[in-house]
């Protein structure tokens, strides 16, 4: 380094950097395009320009106001899930109609008292003519058992009633029938039971 540049060395330094601003914007002013860039045209047929790059989206921009217009619409034409049968719905309506119309004349109606009629005396009577006189009078008159008679006019005739006559009972109600049944005494031998002692 020369004896000058040395003593002056601040003077020195102070020039190289001014220098170096200097160059640095002349570079930037002589580099700087201030023309405006002109967007490339674009012609059906002509083959696109190189600096010319495409939007590649092909969704459409979304539109608030109509998207929610649509929502709105669609929801208002949904299908109902189920279709109402008028005439299932009136029929069921009149099934429950019945039932409890039933349920108020069996349950909440008192029960009409059955018919009561006088059993009337059938003892003596044959067989035939006992069930005819039980019938007419609304009971119905059954053979229950018989004894032996020693008497044959008797062969066949009510011995004894249950219930007695004149007493009152429902219509429909039985009455039990003990019947004669002849047996010859003559023919017949009798064996006593045998006794027992205690």
């Amino acid at each position: 380094m020369s004896e000058w540049a040395q003593r002056n060395r601040n003077v020195v330094i102070v020039g190289i950097l001014a220098l170096t601003v200097i160059f640095t914007s002349l570079v930037l002013v002589i580099g700087y395009d201030d023309s405006t860039e002109v967007p490339p045209k674009i012609a059906v047929g002509e083959r696109s320009p190189q600096t010319f790059i495409a939007d590649r989206t092909t969704s459409e921009f979304p539109d608030p106001v109509k998207t929610e217009r649509e929502r709105e619409l669609a929801a208002d034409n949904v299908p109902a899930p189920f279709k109402k049968n008028t005439t299932t719905s009136q029929s069921v309506i009149n099934s429950i109609n019945a039932f409890f119309a039933d349920l108020e004349e069996g349950a909440f109606k008192p029960q009409e008292k059955p018919l009561e009629v006088v059993v009337p005396s059938v003892v003596g009577m044959t067989v035939a003519a006992a069930e005819k006189t039980a019938s007419e009078s609304g009971l119905v008159a059954t053979v229950g058992g018989s004894v032996v008679t020693s008497d044959e006019a008797q062969d066949g005739t009510v011995a004894f009633q249950s219930p007695l006559a004149g007493v009152t009972v429902e219509e429909g109600s039985g009455v039990n029938l003990v019947v004669f049944r002849w047996q010859d005494s003559s023919t017949t031998t009798s064996t006593l039971p045998p006794t027992t002692t205690t």
